[in-house]
């Protein structure tokens, strides 16, 4: 399975539970950073390179949370900037959709004992 197809699925399996999240596609990112304005490329390049796939939003009665979640193909494998990006985060990083849907589960398990 492709990654446009896993997050396809995922987007759909989230969107089912009522989960916001926000995905910045690989193409907008390097469009910015080739056509955007020498501003807007230093900041898609210092803050975006490497951004997780999602990034899922959950809120309990005081904190918002937000789970990040990288998406890869059963045999995929981490860019420079998502290993730069990654680090000293808590970013799950998954190989294709059984892990996934593992992941989400997973993070909608958290959010059900939080609102206990």
């Amino acid at each position: 399975m492709l990654e446009k197809e896993i997050q396809s699925k995922a987007e759909s399996y989230l969107n089912e539970f009522g989960l916001k999240f926000i995905h910045i596609p690989d193409s907008v990112l390097g469009h910015i950073a080739q056509h955007g304005a020498s501003q807007v490329r230093n900041a898609v390049s210092r803050s975006l390179k490497g951004i997780p796939d999602l990034l899922i939003f959950s809120k309990s009665e005081k904190f918002n949370h937000c789970f990040m979640l990288e998406l890869k193909t059963e045999k995929g494998t981490l860019r420079q900037g998502q290993i730069n990006w990654h680090k000293g985060q808590n970013v799950v990083v998954t190989y294709g959709w059984d892990e996934a849907r593992k992941a989400i589960d997973e993070f909608i398990e958290f959010i059900d004992k939080e609102q206990e």
